[in-house]
């Protein structure tokens, strides 16, 4: 890889990056550091990545990144939000945004990330099967349950704005 197909890859894919794994994290910091050691990891072995598969290439360094630090910080936490659980507003003007992030917190960590990857990032299921290693039958189920959750959660008129 070259110093100009890094600085163009920083300018396709930084942003996309972010957003997974801010989704993932729910922390913007912490998102922005995962992404910054990304970058850093292509840095230091510029001579040996390669730009063919690049996009998939990132995800797949942001979410070993994300792993390696969560099981570091001993932060693993699934969700204990019940969909039927009453969604409790802290301010009259809350968007609709806050109302997604939060049923985005229903899901387990593995449910979000297919689900944000497949819906938000729009990578094809063959790709998701190479970045997790997970079999795609695993996948399509963690999809359809995933979105199931979802539409039982924001169907509740209560809960949206």
């Amino acid at each position: 890889m070259t110093i100009e197909e890094y600085n163009r890859s920083v300018d396709d894919f930084s942003d996309g990056l972010k957003r997974f794994v801010e989704r993932m994290t729910m922390d913007n910091n912490l998102a922005e550091d995962i992404v910054q050691d990304v970058y850093e990891k292509i840095w230091r072995n510029l001579e040996l990545v390669e730009n063919k598969n690049l996009k998939a290439y990132l995800f797949i360094s942001a979410r070993q990144i994300l792993i390696n630090h969560l099981n570091r910080e001993k932060k693993i936490k699934y969700a204990d939000v019940n969909p039927d659980d009453e969604y409790e507003k802290t301010d009259p003007d809350s968007g609709l945004q806050e109302v997604l992030f939060h049923a985005l917190s229903v899901l387990d960590p593995m449910q979000r990330m297919f689900l944000l990857m497949r819906e938000y990032e729009g990578f094809e299921y063959e790709e998701i099967v190479t970045m997790t290693g997970a079999d795609i039958v695993s996948i399509k189920k963690s999809l359809f349950r995933a979105k199931q959750l979802l539409q039982q959660y924001l169907v509740d008129p209560s809960k949206l704005v």
